[in-house]
């Protein structure tokens, strides 16, 4: 606590303000004004003032609340501090806390977005140890710096949380509703990681090349660079009928069909797919169309690109496979059927069920997963949660994850585990630290 007062105050060491503006903030934790206070305190004889402001201040807060523990003062002058640390970051202190009488008023409106920019900042850890909140402590942190606010603010019994008809605004209502959200989904999915993967590669060698396993494998290295959710490349379940699959609202295929795959040469040049499959060398790109997505950003597309380097991991050569098992085990013409098959005594559709079983078997095989309550933290979508902590621990941009993995806000960075590499990051950072003189 103690040190997150001298980080807050040591921004402040030149401000002529600071001695006063702090007076302020302790006294908004006894439920009343700095004009209120010294009103009601000069009623008293002068030189008796000093002696009885302790008990003064005792039955202000009793008139206010009742008295706090050591331990409850301390956490709320700390989730105080979060807030105006928050506010003087992004240029707002003295525009959400006028010092001069000449200023403005704030708008309540500029206050409820001020909450609700502020509730965004908590929900992605910026809060007083760094870490994820509930929704509950979420609500405990903006009623903190909604009081501080009501208390130095020249216009009496406003709520910043609140819109003029006395209800919690919706901005901060909307992102409250989505962390209490994300807090009901149970067993969060681990990542399906390269070690993984490379354990796959090396199995499936022995396997026929329309086997289910390279059939997951194939898929896997695609879904890997690509971020692919469950729908985009499985089934739900299995039918020997290959008429029966899962549709969009308009009836056409959920997950990838043939023609949503363009084969490309070096030189961004559109090649048929009868050529790309005969001399699969001159493909250096494909262009994959994401026709429904989950979350409504239909019709977009993103490339992958030949990986010589580490050919394991090459997306282009995965489905260059996909498409040639596709056309030997379905047909060329049928272009409105999923494009995921495999043969198992009869041609079947890659399920969700067969994708989330190599997982599991490869998170055994490969981080010693045995326990089943662990094991069901792997499924199909342990792809896209492998994507995001991929990106993450290379370095790439938030921007770019975003994009590259088609997410319209940023909700990646719940999927980012607790990765080795962040701590090998931060012996580094301190190794550098070390290196400069008076740290």
């Amino acid at each position: 606590m103690k040190s997150q007062e001298l980080n807050f105050a040591s921004v402040y060491e030149d401000n002529s303000n600071i001695k006063f503006f702090f007076t302020r903030i302790h006294l908004s934790l006894i439920g009343m004004s700095t004009t209120q206070y010294t009103h009601r305190l000069q009623r008293f004889p002068p030189k008796s003032r000093d002696l009885i402001r302790p008990h003064f201040t005792a039955v202000c807060r009793l008139i206010n609340g009742g008295t706090k523990t050591a331990k409850e003062l301390r956490t709320l002058l700390s989730r105080q501090i979060c807030f105006l640390r928050f506010c003087n970051d992004h240029g707002l202190l003295e525009f959400i806390f006028p010092i001069s009488k000449l200023m403005m008023n704030v708008p309540l409106e500029a206050l409820n977005d001020t909450l609700a920019m502020y509730a965004i900042y908590l929900a992605t850890g910026n809060t007083i140890y760094s870490q994820m909140i509930k929704g509950t402590t979420m609500e405990l942190y903006l009623l903190a710096a909604a009081s501080i606010i009501q208390k130095l603010d020249p216009i009496p019994d406003r709520d910043a949380r609140k819109t003029p008809d006395g209800k919690v605004y919706k901005g901060i209502k909307k992102v409250i509703d989505e962390v209490k959200r994300i807090e009901k989904v149970p067993n969060r999915k681990e990542g399906y990681t390269l070690a993984m993967h490379k354990e796959l590669f090396e199995k499936m060698k022995f396997h026929g090349k329309d086997s289910e396993l390279r059939c997951c494998y194939e898929w896997y290295t695609v879904g890997l660079q690509l971020g692919l959710r469950r729908s985009e490349y499985c089934q739900e379940t299995s039918a020997f009928n290959l008429d029966k699959f899962q549709r969009s609202p308009l009836g056409d295929a959920r997950a990838f069909t043939i023609n949503d795959l363009e084969f490309y040469t070096w030189d961004k040049r559109l090649i048929s797919r009868k050529d790309a499959l005969m001399n699969r060398e001159k493909v250096q790109h494909v262009r994959v169309l994401f026709r429904w997505q989950k979350n409504g950003l239909h019709g977009v597309h993103r490339w992958v690109s030949r990986n010589d380097k580490n050919p394991y991991l090459c997306a282009v050569t995965a489905l260059l496979n996909i498409v040639d098992r596709f056309i030997r085990l379905v047909g060329e013409t049928r272009v409105d059927r999923p494009i995921a098959v495999y043969r198992a005594v009869c041609v079947k559709y890659l399920t969700s069920t067969i994708a989330t079983k190599w997982i599991r078997y490869a998170a055994r095989r490969v981080h010693d997963v045995v326990k089943q309550e662990e094991l069901d933290k792997f499924s199909c979508h342990s792809l896209r949660v492998g994507a995001c902590c991929i990106y993450f621990a290379a370095g790439y941009s938030a921007p770019f994850i975003q994009r590259a993995l088609r997410w319209e806000s940023d909700a990646w960075k719940r999927y980012v585990r607790d990765l080795v590499v962040t701590s090998m990051q931060m012996t580094d950072a301190f190794n550098t630290a070390n290196t400069m003189p008076l740290m």
